[in-house]
């Protein structure tokens, strides 16, 4: 029992540790004008304070790696995404790429550095698939989107982080703002002022809303057009039969039909980013901005139809949706995500009333052109992203990773995940099935025979941590 206590207590503390660096979204201001929180989990919070393991996230880490096997799994020719079981086909990609967000938020590293990192694991990997492609004498030069697969997964983030760069310095600034975020902070006779700021974001939203379109229609598609429907050809016709999976035109009627398209696709994402912009500029309620941008999001995919070229465009949605969440959190996340949890039955019956029984096909590749479908299939992806972006840390119980899984292990597991994403589609292709199978899930064991180094890394970290913690200290007590 006491045991169980230190562990706690050590978990307590660790939360402390934890919530220093990370975002705050409510508080008041002091004589000094810093922020200081007015409870010890802060309802909006995306990652909750006390629910950080030895100052990590690691349902984040568990989270991800589950995603990774499933992709392993479908790229292996299983059926399992083909008929959505478990409804993967609404939460496997967009987990790894809210997950994606959330880190880019939570990284320091510069963006150079943050880049090419990204870029030597794009090199390494495509050097892998490629290496299959030639051993197994396959066409690799008229297939390089093929070639390419899994990774275009990380070349996507690439792109991705460099466009969300300067929106992140931004969210960076209106975090730290000091100012109250619950109502109940507010005096009463000042309360009429929030709901009039709120009026003013919205409205200032609606507003440039239709000024995008107006832009977006009679401005930009012809010029986007008149520019790039030759090069797009060209990109289309080079990169092979997996660009034409993927709806990249091979004439020019296509090449300008597919250019409007997607700049119509590219308008969600613009009102998203206008959103994000604006809405704190004119209002302080800055965590009702995730919901917006959910809103706008997902309503734009339920009426307007998106073809499977839109897929990217999708995935960088969700991608700033996980880092606009981090900084600004959600406007009473943790009311939304504890009916959520405690009503967990009624969650997984909505997921199956929502997909229409007997369907198979991916949705999320060839989306259903039925207005019908189509509310089905977003509701059901937009309640599963708001079951991530409310209630992660309250799916899995932190015990996993303070009393059944050691730190070393959870570290082979991250490894071991990084390892299955670089090479699972080599080995698919060289290796008989069941085979690959086998070898897949062997490569954990030289992995956790070097969980040692693990701990060493992690040793390092912690004492790293510690000695920033101690120079702040003394700074902060001789001024």
């Amino acid at each position: 029992m006491s045991k169980d206590k230190d562990v706690l207590e050590i978990n307590e503390n660790e939360s402390l540790a934890a919530s220093e660096s990370g975002p705050n979204y409510s508080g008041k201001r002091t004589g000094k004008g810093d922020r200081v929180l007015t409870a010890e989990d802060d309802a909006d919070r995306l990652l909750a304070s006390n629910s950080a393991v030895d100052g990590r996230f690691p349902y984040l880490d568990l989270t991800r790696l589950i995603c990774i096997w499933l992709v392993v799994m479908d790229h292996g020719g299983t059926l399992y995404g083909v008929w959505n079981v478990m409804y993967v086909q609404g939460w496997v990609l967009q987990y790894l790429y809210i997950i994606a967000g959330i880190s880019f938020g939570m990284s320091k590293t510069p963006l150079l550095q943050y880049v090419g990192r990204l870029g030597m694991y794009f090199l390494v990997g495509v050097f892998c698939n490629f290496t299959a492609w030639v051993v197994k004498g396959m066409d690799w030069k008229g297939q390089m989107w093929d070639v390419v697969f899994q990774f275009w997964f990380v070349f996507g983030l690439m792109g991705f982080v460099c466009c969300l760069a300067p929106l992140k310095a931004y969210l960076m600034r209106v975090r730290d703002r000091a100012v109250p975020q619950d109502w109940e902070q507010v005096p009463r006779d000042e309360l009429q002022h929030w709901y009039i700021a709120i009026l003013q974001g919205l409205a200032a939203v609606g507003f440039g809303v239709v000024a995008i379109k107006v832009v977006w229609h009679l401005a930009l598609v012809p010029l986007v057009q008149r520019s790039l429907t030759l090069p797009v050809v060209a990109l289309g016709r080079y990169t092979g039969y997996g660009a034409e999976h993927w709806g990249l035109p091979s004439t020019n009627d296509e090449g300008a039909e597919f250019l409007e398209h997607f700049c119509t696709y590219l308008q969600v994402t613009a009102i998203s980013v206008f959103i994000i912009l604006i809405f704190p500029m004119v209002s302080n309620q800055t965590s009702l901005v995730g919901w917006l941008v959910l809103l706008n999001t997902y309503l734009h995919r339920v009426f307007c139809y998106r073809a499977q070229e839109a897929r990217m465009i999708n995935s960088f949605d969700v991608t700033m949706i996980g880092m606009t969440c981090y900084y600004l959190g959600l406007r009473h996340r943790k009311v939304v995500g504890t009916y959520l949890v405690r009503y967990w039955f009624l969650v997984l019956f909505a997921c199956a009333m929502l997909w229409p029984p007997g369907a198979h096909g991916r949705f999320d590749e060839n989306p259903p052109k039925a207005l019908t479908h189509r509310v089905m299939d977003n509701a059901q992806e937009a309640l599963l992203v708001v079951l991530f972006l409310t209630a992660i840390e309250r799916m899995v119980d932190t015990n996993i990773f303070m009393v059944d899984i050691p730190k070393s292990t959870m570290w082979a597991l991250n490894v071991y995940g990084f390892l299955l994403f670089l090479v699972h589609k080599a080995i698919h292709i060289m290796i008989p099935q069941p085979l690959n199978w086998f070898l897949l899930v062997a490569l954990f064991l030289p992995v956790f025979l070097m969980r040692s180094r693990g701990d060493a890394m992690e040793e390092k970290a912690s004492s790293s941590a510690d000695s920033k913690r101690e120079k702040a200290s003394s700074s902060e007590g001789n001024p």
